[in-house]
């Protein structure tokens, strides 16, 4: 990741790099925070919440060449939560 990001710094362009925390799924954007410089205390972002911002970075450039984070506060689940969900098996009965 970092040799990636180096790479994008020094590419010349107009870049934003955005930086999720541990994803989940929501059926909708909720309350997130975003911010350029440092980190954001919390451990997830929804895809919702992550598509809203990126859309934004885009059609606003309002961090151009910048380090974003993108964090959602509300309606988190618990950690257990997300271990649960990805862990629990799949079975097909036929």
């Amino acid at each position: 990741m970092r040799r990636s990001e180096d790479i994008v710094r020094s590419s010349g362009c107009d870049w934003t790099i955005v930086r999720p925390a541990g994803l989940f799924d929501t059926a909708a954007v909720s309350d997130y925070r975003m911010v350029a410089g440092p980190r954001l205390p919390g451990r997830f972002t929804s895809r919702a919440d992550l598509a809203d911002a990126l859309l934004r970075q885009v059609v606003d450039a309002r961090d151009a060449r910048a380090v974003v984070e993108v964090l959602t506060v509300e309606g988190v689940p618990r950690l257990i939560d997300i271990l649960r969900k990805d862990t629990t098996p799949v079975v097909t009965l036929c």
